[in-house]
């Protein structure tokens, strides 16, 4: 993957040349390009689905957990992410 820096109004934007995006800095970058590359370093012990973020693989753990350490405020249902149970709530 390559990149480039340009200079807008002022402002230093690292740019993605594959799908054209701007970032305003390029550690944001470099992460970014993570999701571009084929590698990914983080694999599951139990099933082998791999991840480019460790983040993403200790969610995927609680599939196989069951763990559910999100609990909404009015119903008491527990969810496995929060973002589910916000949605519940609402």
């Amino acid at each position: 993957l390559s990149c480039s820096s340009v200079t807008r109004r002022n402002q230093n934007l690292h740019r993605l040349k594959r799908n054209r995006r701007n970032f305003h800095h390029k550690s944001i970058l470099m992460e970014h390009k993570i999701i571009h590359s084929d590698e990914k370093q983080y694999s599951c012990k139990t099933c082998g689905k791999g991840f480019h973020y460790k983040h993403h693989l200790v969610v995927h753990l609680r599939v196989h957990t069951g763990e559910k350490p999100y609990i909404c405020k009015t119903c008491d249902k527990r969810f496995t992410l929060l973002a589910k149970c916000s949605g519940n709530s609402r």
